[in-house]
């Protein structure tokens, strides 16, 4: 595994990041637009990404 230097920067910016990502659909079901098979796309999609980002980074 690589050393990785995580800074303050780093973490507030990554919290941030998911923070607004999962208020996404929130502000969608509020709205009215999104209905449960978008909802669970977007879900499918972040779960994919999520799997594929961290076996990059166990190499």
């Amino acid at each position: 595994m690589r050393n990785r230097f995580l800074s303050v920067s780093t973490i507030v910016f990554g919290g941030l990041g998911v923070l607004i990502v999962n208020l996404l659909p929130l502000i969608g079901i509020a709205a009215g637009e999104l209905n449960l098979r978008a909802i669970l796309l977007i879900y499918w999609v972040e779960a994919v990404m999520t799997v594929l980002i961290a076996a990059r980074n166990c190499f």
